[in-house]
């Protein structure tokens, strides 16, 4: 056994991961949104529908164009998407230093905090269900 920090090597465990998951999770797909300006790079989220329920797996706004509502935009763009495909809830994760007031804003409920997470930091888990 050996510590190897490569990404090609997280992607090798990923891709492995997927593949036996795909044995169970037969209606599973990536949603991939992205927000730019001038061609450049401003936003986006990366998500995982399984069945009804989808995660946000990673979501990033620059941080200049934070609170200048390419958030919002980018959520609610993934919440339309989500009714289309008939998904019944959207879960994520995030931490005190990140947004946790955003998601509650948005109508995200914590279902899970761990205080202290790590330093003195909160670990949340979100969810909305959709109607």
């Amino acid at each position: 056994m050996y510590q190897d920090n490569k990404e090609e090597t997280t992607e090798l465990i990923r891709s492995v991961l997927r593949s036996y998951n795909r044995q169970f999770f037969i209606d599973s797909e990536t949603i991939n949104l992205v927000e730019e300006q001038s061609g450049h790079f401003i936003g986006g989220l990366t998500a995982t529908r399984d069945f009804d329920s989808i995660y946000i797996d990673y979501f990033v706004v620059e941080k200049e164009y934070r609170k200048s509502g390419i958030g919002r935009k980018l959520l609610l763009r993934l919440e339309e998407i989500a009714k289309e495909k008939n998904v019944k809830r959207i879960m994520l994760n995030t931490y005190s230093f990140q947004s946790p007031g955003f998601y509650e804003k948005m109508g995200y409920k914590p279902n899970l905090i761990i205080d202290p997470v790590f330093i003195n930091y909160k670990h949340y888990h979100f969810i909305k269900e959709l109607s």
